[in-house]
């Protein structure tokens, strides 16, 4: 017998995200905020590198290292133009940075 309160039907959380929703929503990411939220809320979909899967939550921890400046930027995957937001991200936080000084 099935219990009312258990839905077999559910999606696993976070697993519903598409691979192009996803990168729509990366592109219109205004912060580095923002952009972990989309990264955490996806992390049962991982990214498909060109040579191997990279977790979401994982690529936030990296792209943490490269605000530090770390590590450079070329070690944020290139999936779903995710890179291109952080350098783009980057440059206008350093521009903001760099006019409060």
């Amino acid at each position: 017998m099935v219990h009312p309160e258990v839905s077999h039907n559910q999606p696993e959380p976070h697993s519903e995200v598409t691979v192009a929703e996803r990168a729509r929503r990366i592109q219109q990411a205004t912060s580095f905020e923002e952009l972990y939220e989309i990264l955490n809320s996806t992390a049962g979909t991982p990214f498909q590198g060109s040579e191997k899967a990279h977790n979401p939550t994982d690529q936030v921890g990296i792209i943490k290292l490269v605000r530090l400046r770390a590590i450079p930027a070329s070690e944020v995957t290139r999936a779903e133009g995710l890179r291109k937001k952080v350098r783009e991200l980057r440059k206008a936080e350093l521009e903001r940075n760099s006019g409060e000084s």
